[in-house]
């Protein structure tokens, strides 16, 4: 009896230290989701003004401005990805959004349209038979029975029925215009033909006064995605960053100065929040508003 209870209670103490580790490994649960974006705050913008535009908008014309946003997980899985934000304003709204890429594009996994078979089978018969005297020799008596002609016949046919439709898809990217006009976003998702991960091009085509030189933009990029913590599955922003982006027109020597003066004081200013734990402002301020109002002169509008 003293042997069984002493196998018991190893069993027990083997069960309560496996429970242990499930309990631990669980509240350790998996690296929270971690990512880093990076963008060169100095964009070349180019006049892209359409045939015909000044005589439509007179005293206006139209510049390219591209915007490149890198993106890199660096703690986590990238699989717990779900999506990106960013958007892009003229806070001032001095620039207008003419047009902007990507677009809203819709995905699937499967290349061709769906295609449904159906087979319907119908059989067909009919018979009939000849008659004639039966005798019965035992009593002598016989019956007559009315001759009927037996022929027989079957017929099947199939009907083949195909319907093709049209596979489902999912938004992988979304993008439309904010701030009356005067600001764009572009929400970006994963599918299993593209990545998240990596550089992504931003276009945007801005209206402009005919004697714009150079101006400055917002940039907000935001990431969210998923982990399981603690046996809880948590949803929330795994990383973000915010740039004040200094354009130039291409060719412009002086604008494009101005601009570079824009970044390297943005450069130190990041830099000094980091230190000090804090979060660049939103809005050019401090060191960073002098050189945006340089550029702010050059846009050819009234400030």
């Amino acid at each position: 009896m003293a042997s069984v209870l002493s196998v018991m209670r190893r069993g027990v103490v083997v069960a309560v230290a496996a429970w242990l580790c499930v309990v631990l490994l669980g509240m350790a649960g998996a690296e929270p989701l971690q990512v880093e974006f990076d963008s060169y705050p100095v964009v070349a913008c180019r006049d892209v003004t359409p045939a015909g535009f000044s005589d439509l908008w007179p005293g206006e014309k139209v510049v390219e401005a591209r915007i490149r946003v890198s993106l890199r997980v660096v703690a986590g899985s990238s699989e717990d990805l779900r999506e990106v934000l960013f958007e892009i304003r003229s806070a001032e709204r001095r620039l207008r959004i003419d047009q902007f890429e990507p677009q809203t594009r819709m995905d699937s996994d499967l290349l061709e349209p769906i295609q449904v078979t159906r087979r319907h089978e119908a059989h067909r018969s009919f018979g009939l038979g000849l008659g004639g005297s039966i005798a019965v020799p035992s009593s002598g008596v016989s019956a007559g029975i009315e001759p009927v002609a037996n022929a027989g016949a079957s017929r099947r046919e199939v009907v083949t029925s195909t319907l093709k439709k049209r596979s489902s898809k999912r938004p992988i990217v979304i993008s439309g215009t904010t701030h009356q006009g005067h600001g764009v976003f572009f929400k970006l998702r994963p599918s299993s033909q593209t990545s998240l991960e990596g550089v992504h091009d931003l276009k945007c085509l801005l209206r402009v006064p005919a004697a714009w030189r150079g101006d400055w933009l917002l940039l907000a990029c935001r990431a969210e995605g998923c982990w399981t913590r603690y046996f809880v599955k948590a949803d929330g922003v795994c990383g973000q960053a915010r740039y004040v982006l200094g354009l130039h027109a291409a060719g412009d020597d002086e604008a494009r100065a101005a601009a570079e003066r824009l970044a390297r004081v943005q450069w130190v200013a990041r830099e000094v929040a980091l230190d000090r734990g804090e979060v660049l402002a939103e809005f050019p301020s401090g060191p960073l508003d002098a050189s945006s109002r340089a550029l702010a002169k050059m846009s050819g509008s009234e400030l």
